[in-house]
């Protein structure tokens, strides 16, 4: 939370999720990574970052969305 907000640290911060997603949550598989931040929209908080998580989990073939958002306020 503490890394500039660039397209290095949402690498890491893609790694680190497909990582633990294979690690803990084998039956699920990442399909997309998004991110939300005030250089994809002008009316967003500079200090706001949203993450959205496209997923399917994989023997039931159901796929679906997570949005997380992280904030200063």
């Amino acid at each position: 939370l503490f890394e500039p907000n660039v397209e290095q640290t949402y690498e890491i911060i893609n790694g680190a999720i497909k990582d633990q997603v294979a690690k803990y949550l084998s039956y699920i598989s990442i399909d997309k990574i998004e991110y939300m931040t005030n250089e994809t929209s002008l009316d967003i908080d500079p200090n706001y970052l949203g993450v959205a998580l496209y997923f399917t989990i994989t023997a039931l073939q159901f796929s679906s969305m997570m949005q997380i958002n992280v904030s200063n306020n």
